[in-house]
C-alpha cells in the first residue's frame, strides 16, 4: 500500500467514526454533521476504492461517488442552518436542495449504460478517461459547492451584525470558527481548479490530506460549542432583560431630559443624548420607538415646545423676538419653530402669548 493510498484509508475511517459519534450525539446541528461526514466518509472511499485495481470487478462503483458530492452543499448548509438556529423546516424547500443528486444520479446510469461492454474494463482502469468523462459533473459540483458557501457567509456575517447589538462579544466569538470554516472551504474550492491544472488527476489521490486537518478543527470547535446559542438566554427570558434595560434607560432618558435639559442646545442629536444615557445611538433610537412611540426628532421638539411655552410667559423674556425664544429652546430656525408649535399647540406662538395674557 503506498502512502496516498494509506492516507486515504485513514481520511476514510476519520470521516466515519466522527461521522457515527456525531450522528448518535442527539442534536439536530451534530445529526446533520454526521450524516454528512458518514457521506463524505462514503464519497471518499468510493474515490479511494477506483484507484484500486480491483474496481475492475465493480465497474458501476466508477460513478458511485458522484451523487454523493452533490449532497456535500445541502448537508453542509443544514448543518450551520441547524447549528445558528437549532431548527431545519422540512417544507418544499428543504427536498429541493436534494434535486441536483437526483438529476446527476439519472444522468450518470444513463451514461453508463451507453458504455459499450467491451470498452468498459479498459475504460474504468484509465484516470484520464475517468476524469474526461466526469468534467461535466464536477463543474457542477464546483458551482454548486461554491453557491452555497457564499450563501452562507453571507447569512453568517449578518447574523454577526444583529448578535452584535444583543449580545457580548464573548457571545459572538462563538460563530467565529463558522465563518472561518467557510472561508478555507472557500479558498480550497477557489484553488482546485489550478492545482488540477498543475498535477492533474493526482490530485484526487491527495485531497485526503486537507480533510483531516480541516475535519479536526470543526469537529473540535463543534463539541466545545454543540450550538450556538447553548449558552446564550433563552428567547423569553431574553425579552424580560431586554424590558427591564429599556425600562431603566427611559427613566435615565427622561430624569436628563427634564434636569439637565440638553435639548436646549440648536446643536443637540440623538449622539449626544446617547453619550448623556451610556448607551449606542442605535439602542436609544430603539427605546424611543418602544417606550414613547415616538422618533427623536419628535421626542425633543416636545420637551422644547413644552419649553417654549415657559419662556414665553416669563415676564423677563418679554424683550425677547420669537425667534430668539425658539434659539433659546433648541430650534435651529423660526420657521421650524413657528410650525411645530402650531402642530401642537394649534397657534403660533404669537397667538398663544396673547391669548394667555388675556386670560390672566
Amino acid at each position: 500500500m503506498d502512502f496516498s493510498s494509506l492516507l486515504g484509508l485513514i481520511s476514510v475511517s476519520f470521516f466515519w467514526v466522527l461521522g457515527i459519534y456525531f450522528f448518535f450525539a442527539g442534536r439536530l446541528s451534530h445529526f446533520y454533521m454526521g450524516s454528512f461526514l458518514l457521506i463524505q466518509g462514503l464519497a471518499n472511499a468510493i474515490l479511494w476504492f477506483n484507484y484500486t485495481p480491483v474496481v475492475k470487478y465493480f465497474p458501476f462503483f466508477i460513478f458511485a461517488a458522484v451523487p454523493l458530492r452533490f449532497l456535500w452543499g445541502p448537508f453542509l448548509y443544514f448543518f450551520i442552518k441547524a447549528f445558528l438556529e437549532d431548527k431545519v423546516k422540512k417544507d418544499l424547500s428543504y427536498f429541493l436542495h436534494f434535486v441536483p443528486a437526483i438529476v446527476i444520479c439519472i444522468y450518470l446510469c444513463n451514461l453508463y449504460k451507453n458504455i459499450p461492454e467491451e470498452d468498459l474494463i479498459q475504460n474504468i482502469l484509465n484516470k484520464e478517461w475517468l476524469f474526461k468523462i466526469n468534467r461535466i459533473p464536477n463543474i457542477l459540483i464546483f458551482l454548486q459547492n461554491i453557491s452555497y458557501i457564499i450563501f452562507l457567509l453571507i447569512h453568517v456575517f449578518r447574523l454577526q451584525i444583529r448578535l452584535s447589538r444583543q449580545y457580548s462579544k464573548t457571545d459572538i466569538i462563538k460563530l467565529n470558527w463558522v465563518v472561518n470554516i467557510l472561508v478555507i472551504l472557500a479558498a480550497v474550492h477557489f484553488l482546485i481548479p489550478i492545482i488540477i491544472n498543475q498535477i492533474g488527476t493526482a490530485y484526487f489521490r491527495y485531497l485526503f490530506v486537507v480533510h483531516i486537518p480541516l475535519l479536526t478543527y470543526v469537529s473540535w470547535h463543534l463539541v466545545k460549542t454543540p450550538a450556538l446559542f447553548n449558552d446564550l438566554p433563552q428567547e423569553e427570558e431574553k425579552k424580560q432583560a431586554d424590558n427591564i434595560i429599556d425600562e431603566e434607560a427611559s427613566k435615565k432618558i427622561v430624569h436628563i431630559m427634564d434636569t439637565d435639559k440638553p435639548f436646549l442646545d440648536t446643536e443637540f442629536s440623538v449622539k449626544k443624548l446617547a453619550e448623556l444615557v451610556h448607551i449606542p445611538a442605535y439602542q436609544l433610537s430603539e427605546i424611543l420607538n418602544k417606550q414613547f412611540c415616538k422618533n427623536f426628532s419628535e421626542f425633543t421638539n416636545e420637551y422644547r415646545i413644552q419649553e417654549a411655552k415657559k419662556q414665553l410667559l416669563a415676564p423677563e423674556n418679554q424683550h425677547l423676538t420669537l425667534e430668539g425664544i425658539g434659539q433659546n429652546c433648541g430650534f435651529k430656525s423660526k420657521s421650524t419653530f413657528f410650525s411645530e408649535f402650531k402642530k401642537r399647540c394649534g397657534k403660533t406662538p404669537l397667538e398663544f402669548r396673547k391669548s394667555q395674557k388675556t386670560e390672566n
